[in-house]
């Protein structure tokens, strides 16, 4: 495992709207791979059985104290990376106003 570092182009042709993902999400039915569960909050839905259990609850409770913090005073970027993908360690933009982002260079299992 190692730190691995991608920059993105802020001149890269930008998604179709604002709403692109939202409505992506929204108009996913059952046979999706989307979960619309996952992109909610626990405190805006019920919680299903089994999705936290109790050695979690310090740690839910901690994230959702970040999560409920103000974008600009919170401080660090909420990922949720899912098997094959890569955990993003960090993001800055740089001097020259690419988006650069540190990641894990393995993929989680």
């Amino acid at each position: 495992m190692a730190l691995a570092t991608m920059l993105i182009d802020p001149d890269a042709a930008p998604l179709p709207s604002r709403d692109y993902i939202v409505g992506k999400i929204n108009g996913a039915d059952s046979a999706t791979t989307i979960s619309k569960a996952s992109v909610v909050t626990a405190a805006a839905r019920p919680i299903e059985a089994n999705e936290v259990t109790n050695d979690e609850l310090a740690l839910t409770a901690a994230k959702d104290n970040l999560v409920a913090m103000d974008d600009v005073d919170r401080g660090v970027v909420l990922t949720r990376p899912d098997v094959g993908e890569f955990p993003i360690i960090a993001i800055d933009r740089t001097a020259a106003g690419l988006l650069e982002v540190d990641y894990d260079d393995a993929a989680i299992e």
